[in-house]
């Protein structure tokens, strides 16, 4: 395991740039509409513009910028890792599983989410994981008992599920996947950048989910995180 806080900046710098640029793509992507009829006109004029055809939501679909961002940067942050730190082939296979394993996971989530009541799936099972979670994370780092390593390993899958089942209620899953991301990068390169730039996604995910400065502002953050690791000691 490599002890160099610096070689965060990467993955930080990456994952920034490509929040950055799917910002700027989407602002392309918006155009303007009129949300009226114009008055006076024939009732089939106005009944033509009042008429919009229902589309049913996805349950899930490939293609969003969070999703594309996400796969990406993680793609890049491990060829960039494998080649600087000339990672064996078995570990890059695992980290690839874990990896699809985390994706199969917030889609399953996300599914989850839209074909039932969110608020039902965080007070039903985000709460009671995020508790259990909680429980056996004292659990392991007070050695309270045996089974450290169940403990520690029952309390990262609990919060973990829990993250993801209050995000799908708040509709910001692929953040979370980030944030999750990020928080594995300050656990490799020993560096409490990354995790506090993983907060700083998930609330300013969050926080500005319904628009373009849902990737605007993280993908400053994080741009800000890389040139704090790279910052002179």
């Amino acid at each position: 395991m490599t002890g160099d806080r610096r070689s965060a900046w990467f993955p930080l710098a990456l994952l920034g740039f490509l929040l950055l640029g799917a910002a700027a793509w989407d602002l392309t992507e918006h155009s303007a509409w009129f949300a009226y009829a114009p008055a006076g006109r024939d009732p089939l004029v106005q009944t033509l513009y009042a008429y919009a055809p229902y589309r049913p939501e996805p349950v899930w679909e490939w293609g969003k910028p969070w999703q594309v961002v996400v796969a990406l940067a993680f793609l890049g942050a491990l060829g960039w890792f494998a080649a600087r730190d000339r990672l064996p082939p078995l570990r890059i296979a695992l980290v690839l599983g874990a990896g699809a394993a985390v994706i199969l996971l917030s889609t399953a989530v996300t599914a989850l989410a839209k074909a039932t009541d969110a608020q039902f799936l965080t007070t039903a099972l985000g709460a009671p994981l995020a508790v259990l979670g909680a429980v056996a994370g004292v659990w392991a780092g007070f050695r309270l008992g045996p089974g450290r390593r169940v403990a520690t390993a029952a309390c990262l899958v609990c919060l973990t599920l829990a993250a993801y089942l209050f995000g799908a209620a708040a509709e910001a899953v692929d953040p979370v996947t980030a944030a999750l991301g990020l928080g594995v990068l300050a656990w490799y390169t020993r560096s409490k950048v990354p995790a506090v730039a993983a907060a700083a996604v998930l609330v300013t995910a969050i926080a500005f989910s319904s628009g373009t400065l849902g990737l605007l502002v993280p993908g400053a953050l994080v741009l800000a995180a890389a040139l704090a690791v790279l910052r002179p000691a």
